[in-house]
């Protein structure tokens, strides 16, 4: 079976991560985008492409690939990526590293962020 891909769609999710994540970065003057942009287009392929995954998310996975993220300091693409899903809303990307915010540098469960699993 032949995957059918919409190239220029998944270059206009890669323009408007990598915006995302440069706004993100920005707007908490702290956090590291340059390996974020680097990861970009693993996360647009991933999510858009390759994985089973829904946002409507819950902790088990049933039917679902699970994604691990071992660089932590990635996450404003990955972050990006899953509020475009609908994992939780975009207006969130605005308040990476902020006090409070559940978007932090790296990503965790103890802030209750739909999307990320820990091990138990």
């Amino acid at each position: 079976m032949e995957l059918q891909v919409d190239y220029d769609k998944l270059r206009q999710y890669a323009t408007q991560t990598r915006r995302d994540i440069l706004r993100m970065t920005n707007g908490a003057n702290s956090g590291h985008p340059g390996g974020a942009l680097g990861c970009t287009e693993f996360f647009i392929a991933l999510y858009y492409v390759i994985l089973e995954h829904n946002p409507r998310f819950d902790m088990d996975g049933i039917g679902e690939d699970l994604f691990i993220l071992s660089n932590g300091h990635v996450c404003p693409g990955w972050y990006s990526v899953m509020a475009r899903w609908g994992y939780f809303p975009v207006e969130e990307l605005s308040t990476f590293r902020k006090r409070d915010s559940r978007l932090q540098g790296h990503p965790a469960t103890a802030e209750g962020l739909e999307g990320v699993r820990i091990a138990r």
